[in-house]
């Protein structure tokens, strides 16, 4: 009879790691597919949300420029925007306060100074309330009282100008570049932002508008 041992059917050290191995590549592979599905989705589920933003922005920027009025002693509702400050605009409006009549006041969109923020602003005032200051959300919540700032589109604006004029005095290299406030007939609004999912991916939403100040004198 033989002394020696016969197999008791368990795995030899080899197998061991040959099976761990190949787990291990499966496992890999798996893991590599999840994260370029779960980029993708994210980046699919995110870009109609910077769309939405993007057309949601633009049309209030829109609707509150066609309520522009002129106030008494001036000819336009921009005269205290610089023309060639084309991420700060500041114009006379009339103002939902809430009740059944708009109320005489004052708006501003600006571009904070890293060019990545979008700024609103708002006051009640019927004559020109004096600067409003820096580019940034504020603390006062009366309008009444003072500038009241809140930040629209916050990091994921592109760089660049946003806001264009359109008068007859400028055409080109000709006339007077950039016009006066008091010659401008039309703003142009240029909105660009930035969707990204959380790897960084994503594209840009570009949004443009333009705005007819035919209430001029």
């Amino acid at each position: 009879m033989s002394g020696r041992r016969q197999p008791d059917g368990g795995f030899a050290l080899a197998e061991l790691l040959v099976a761990s191995s190949l787990a291990v590549v499966v496992l890999l592979a798996v893991l590599g597919a999840l994260d370029v599905f779960s980029g993708t989705s994210s980046a699919t589920a995110r870009a109609p949300i910077g769309e939405e933003t993007a057309r949601a922005t633009l049309r209030q920027l829109v609707d509150d420029l066609r309520q522009a009025r002129v106030p008494s002693g001036e000819t336009t509702p921009i005269d205290h925007t610089s023309t060639s400050a084309t991420g700060d605009l500041v114009a006379a409006a009339w103002l939902d306060d809430g009740t059944a009549t708009p109320r005489a006041g004052w708006l501003r969109y600006c571009v904070t100074a890293d060019g990545r923020s979008l700024v609103a602003a708002r006051r009640y005032a019927a004559a020109w309330p004096g600067t409003p200051g820096t580019c940034a959300t504020t603390t006062t919540t009366d309008p009444a009282l003072g500038w009241v700032s809140a930040t629209i589109v916050a990091g994921d604006l592109v760089p660049g100008a946003v806001f264009s004029f359109t008068s007859d005095a400028c055409f080109g290299t000709t006339g007077t570049c950039p016009p006066p406030a008091t010659t401008v007939r039309a703003i142009g609004i240029r909105l660009r932002l930035q969707a990204r999912d959380a790897g960084g991916r994503g594209r840009t939403i570009d949004q443009t508008g333009t705005v007819g100040l035919r209430n001029r004198p």
